[in-house]
């Protein structure tokens, strides 16, 4: 095999409906970054799945026929499918296994060796789900202000199967950003993302329940299930959206529990292992909220100066 290489799967939200199979022998996301340098591209590509190959002009054109044959091919010419990603992904993976199953037949010990690189790097490339990028670019614009791409992206992201898109789409919908403000289907949304085993989403039902429907009971319920869910630090979380609103999560329900009990001491100290480590992120968002009310709610300042002082002495 003197071919090595990468079959990628590009995709560009200029280019809705559409995706770009091509063969590189180097790493995907350089050839991405390649073809979005072009002038005439508005947005740039992103990968949205690769796959290594011992020979990959073979295992393109074997792709690209499969993908001929399903009627997918844009233009004889062309490397642009209109087809869904999954599909792609699906011959993909079919490449693999029948051109590995094709090399043993021609040479059995030769390919001993490959099948385990293979699997080894078969391995690899599915630990990136197919809507990885997708969130990253969705990300992107929600940082940015940009609500409708973002929710767009996120919707993709769902369709294909991410367990982790529940959560900006709940509190996106909850409070009208890129789409119909819908109370109801925010609060579905984020108690989906629960049973996909996605903890922010506690945090987000629990501010809710807090502020909008002003009841303590259930909105301390879902703070607790929060704290204990183990993302508040989980690498995999620390989003900038995430990183902002675990703050306000923390400490609004501080302030919620201090007016209707008073108990969020007891819950302070309850999960001090669990806060500790983001106190100075917990103390530089209360002095912004302190900040805040000064201007805009300033009878309300006291209390966020006595919150943002307990944090600061018991965690």
């Amino acid at each position: 095999m003197s071919n090595p290489g990468h079959i990628y799967v590009l995709m560009n939200y200029s280019m809705e409906n559409l995706v770009k199979v091509g063969k590189t022998i180097r790493d995907s996301e350089s050839r991405a970054k390649e073809l979005s340098s072009v002038t005439g591209v508005p947005t740039p590509f992103i990968v949205a799945f690769d796959a290594y190959f011992d020979d990959c002009y073979e295992a393109e054109e074997y792709v690209h026929k499969k993908l001929d044959q399903k009627g997918f091919r844009l233009s004889n010419n062309r490397e642009f499918f209109q087809a869904p990603l999954k599909e792609v992904i699906s011959v993909i993976v079919e490449a693999q296994s029948f051109l590995s199953s094709q090399h043993i037949l021609s040479s059995e010990s030769k390919t001993q060796t490959s099948q385990l690189d293979n699997e080894k790097e078969s391995s690899v490339q599915n630990d990136k789900e197919p809507w990885s990028e997708i969130e990253s670019v969705a990300e992107y614009y929600l940082n940015s202000g940009n609500f409708e791409e973002a929710y767009r992206l996120y919707k993709q992201a769902l369709n294909l199967g991410s367990k982790t898109a529940y959560y900006p789409l709940g509190f996106m919908t909850l409070n009208g950003l890129g789409c119909l403000e819908d109370a109801k289907e925010g609060l579905e949304l984020l108690k989906k993302g629960v049973d996909n085993g996605d903890g922010r989403c506690c945090g987000e039902l629990s501010d809710y329940y807090f502020h909008e429907v002003k009841d303590v009971s259930i909105g301390k319920y879902w703070f607790e299930n929060y704290l204990e869910s183990g993302c508040i630090i989980n690498p995999h979380n620390l989003t900038p959206t995430y990183i902002f609103r675990r703050s306000t999560y923390i400490f609004n329900a501080c302030a919620s529990l201090k007016i209707a009990s008073k108990d969020y001491k007891i819950i302070l100290e309850k999960y001090r292992s669990i806060l500790s480590p983001i106190k100075e992120e917990l103390i530089s968002f209360a002095i912004k909220k302190i900040n805040i009310s000064a201007k805009k709610y300033p009878d309300i300042k006291p209390l966020y100066l006595q919150i943002g002082q307990d944090i600061k002495n018991m965690l």
